[in-house]
């Protein structure tokens, strides 16, 4: 009997060929940044950062991940503008920091009807300030999901945030005030 050899070498040839179609690509044109990049606050604020991405065309779902130091406490995330933007019902669901000690803010969002288009805020991450500090906002995952579940993988801008004590102030008197218009 007559064994053909090829036809599987030709299938591996076209299985190889096609991998690199199966994997997460790297989105060009997209980029996920937090603004503003470089905060101050004082020490017993309650800010917000915005996460904004650029120019997107169909945004199903996304999860974002950024690591946060211990001068700072994350309270939870409040949806962007393009997630309600077409007043679809949407999912905003944040998840917990699992290891000690808690550092990472973690948010899987979903868009339940349609699909969202940017650019615009994607998330609002809240913080209170606990100590005098420098903390940087590390990207350490942001996974962006189309209306096919397709995976893209965007590069990410950080940030800073800087806790500054509060300044101590001295008491004024009458008299301190007639020195100073004399």
């Amino acid at each position: 009997m007559l064994r053909l050899r090829w036809p599987g070498r030709w299938l591996a040839a076209a299985l190889l060929c096609l991998a690199p179609a199966l994997l997460p690509t790297r989105a060009g044109a997209v980029t996920v940044t937090v603004q503003p990049p470089d905060t101050t606050v004082t020490v017993g604020d309650t800010f917000s950062l915005r996460i904004q991405i650029d120019a997107v065309s169909d945004l199903k779902g996304y999860e974002l991940i950024y690591g946060y130091g211990g001068v700072l406490s994350y309270l939870g995330p409040l949806a962007g503008d393009i997630l309600f933007a077409d007043a679809n019902p949407y999912l905003v669901q944040p998840l917990a920091d699992v290891a000690a000690p808690a550092d990472s803010a973690a948010t899987d969002v979903a868009k339940l009807v349609s699909s969202a288009h940017g650019p615009g805020v994607m998330l609002y991450l809240r913080f209170k300030a606990l100590s005098q500090g420098v903390s940087p906002i590390n990207c350490l995952l942001v996974d962006l999901r189309d209306s096919f579940n397709n995976v893209t993988l965007p590069p990410c801008v950080g940030g800073v945030v800087h806790v500054e004590g509060p300044v101590p102030t001295r008491r004024t008197n009458w008299a301190r005030v007639k020195q100073i218009y004399r």
